[in-house]
């Protein structure tokens, strides 16, 4: 099948204009109330969250991470070493293919089959480290560019960020038979874009390893 297109409308002026950087990913930045040190980061730590005005915020209880309301909030408690393993068994969507993850797609199975080598460890854990490595490799050019691309966009551009690594990871994971699910939150960073402490929002993957 084809690849569907949404047409929008604009000025003459605005269809060449250069792309713009998306204001989306700056706004949704979280300012940390202090540095955190890397002794701090790598131990557990409980983050109290207070919500502001009619707003409503619901904190989900993952591997890594546990949400709990508390005083009119949230607590939300980060293990360290990623916590207890996430147990929420794969579903069909884990291993579809999708509009992002299209790994049906000729150019992502070819660079997927690339990226295994001749003798594919068997050991899906193993594999998918290997994979990360390949497609930290493979996307050359690291750059906030990119709105948000499928992997075989990717696999053609070889650009992108945490998306784009994300996304065509778990798209060759699932190419491989390792169900994949791409997850995103908030990653600390001491800077990023002209801000210091800061919380950053971030992709990665889960894979299932039996």
């Amino acid at each position: 099948g084809g690849m569907a297109f949404e047409m929008l409308a604009c000025s003459e002026a605005c269809a060449p204009a250069p792309n713009q950087a998306a204001a989306v990913l700056y706004g949704a930045m979280v300012d940390a109330p202090r540095a955190l040190s890397v002794e701090e980061r790598r131990g557990s730590l409980v983050f109290g969250l207070s919500i502001r005005g009619d707003e409503t915020l619901s904190v989900p209880s993952v591997g890594e991470q546990h949400g709990a309301r508390a005083n009119g909030g949230w607590q939300v408690l980060v293990e360290a070493g990623g916590g207890s393993a996430e147990t929420t068994r794969p579903v069909a969507a884990d291993v579809a293919s999708n509009r992002w993850l299209n790994h049906d797609d000729p150019a992502v199975l070819a660079l997927a089959k690339r990226a295994a080598g001749p003798s594919p460890p068997r050991d899906r854990a193993k594999l998918m480290r290997q994979l990360e490595d390949f497609v930290r490799a493979y996307i050359d050019n690291k750059s906030m560019r990119v709105g948000y691309a499928s992997a075989a966009e990717t696999v053609a551009s070889r650009e992108g960020d945490c998306t784009e690594h994300a996304v065509l990871l778990a798209a060759l994971g699932r190419a491989l038979g390792v169900p994949t699910r791409v997850v995103n939150g908030l990653a600390y960073a001491g800077a990023f874009a002209g801000r210091e402490q800061v919380f950053v929002p971030h992709a990665w993957v889960q894979a299932w390893d039996g």
